[in-house]
């Protein structure tokens, strides 16, 4: 029995649904255990009408366990939605459903992490009522880049020197190296729009850095006051998304709870599989996957003993 059947097993899980990834995450009390949750391909689950339905999409999200041992446990999950016979898009409440089956009450799970889909939204409000969201970080960030990507595209039509500066004003400055840095700054000072853009995207990030909500609403008014002030069209519609969506971005403040870590595991084993051409066995990967995420200390003496 492997470590993912094992907890599995704990969790009282049955097909299609099994653990695909456990690591353990340094935390202030210890190490945290984070145990990523999957189905099977191909897989159907009921809608209300006790059809099986085909998978549409699915959505991560996280909820926190009860402890295993002295390991404070959390839970992510790409939960699915269906597609009903009508043609309705629906968000499947299995693991709401299986956390009740274990007499976890939804009163008790306190946050959630997920993206901006109102079917998500709708489907956590539903099932876990006293929960409050936090909208994904990385999943704002990416809005906020596409933004940006979409001011250096219509600046690009008229000025070929743009060519093959998408990630120049994509990255973060400190992320660039001294001959890009050298680049952008020119490229702003010739460029007025894309240096005002580029400044709006660099200061919005400062927002994840604020250590309370009061400082986050005063910080984000002002900075959209200067959004319309430079009348960046893709960065107004940038503001307003966020606007409406402020009670679940501005949580990030106080719970500091991404999809990030799952997404950057997932990114390393998928690495891993296109280097290797695939794995013979499962095991085989499961070993690769424990040596690349499971930060095993593998230092061994240089010398034999004598």
């Amino acid at each position: 029995m492997n470590s993912e059947h094992l907890f599995s097993v704990a969790l009282g899980l049955h097909e299609p649904w099994q653990v695909e990834g456990i690591e353990f995450k340094a935390a202030e009390t210890g190490a945290d255990l984070h145990l990523s949750i999957c189905f099977s391909n191909g897989s159907r689950f009921m809608d209300d009408h006790e059809q099986a339905c085909p998978v549409h999409d699915t959505v991560e999200r996280t909820w926190q366990h009860l402890s295993f041992f002295q390991h404070v446990c959390f839970l992510h999950c790409q939960v699915p939605r269906i597609k009903t016979p009508d043609g309705r898009v629906e968000t499947v409440l299995a693991i709401q459903q299986h956390l009740a089956s274990k007499d976890v009450a939804p009163e008790q799970i306190t946050d959630i992490s997920m993206d901006m889909s109102p079917a998500f939204m709708a489907g956590a409000k539903k099932a876990f009522p006293s929960a409050k969201i936090t909208f994904d970080r990385f999943h704002v960030v990416k809005l906020l880049n596409e933004a940006m990507d979409t001011v250096r595209k219509q600046e690009r039509k008229d000025h070929d020197n743009l060519k093959g500066q998408k990630y120049t004003f994509l990255k973060n400055l400190d992320n660039l190296s001294i001959k890009r840095k050298t680049e952008l700054v020119d490229l702003m000072d010739a460029y007025p729009i894309l240096g005002e853009a580029y400044r709006l995207k660099a200061l919005f990030n400062d927002l994840w850095t604020l250590p309370d909500l009061t400082r986050a609403e005063v910080f984000f008014v002002s900075w959209a006051k200067e959004v319309e002030r430079s009348g960046i069209q893709a960065f107004m519609q940038f503001a307003k998304m966020v606007k409406g969506h402020w009670t679940g971005i501005a949580r990030f403040i106080e719970s500091r709870i991404t999809n990030g870590l799952l997404e950057g595991i997932s990114h390393k084993l998928q690495l891993a599989k296109r280097r290797a051409r695939g794995y013979r066995n499962i095991q085989n990967f499961i070993n690769m996957a424990y040596f690349l995420c499971g930060k095993l200390q593998l230092s061994f003496p240089r010398y034999g003993a004598r």
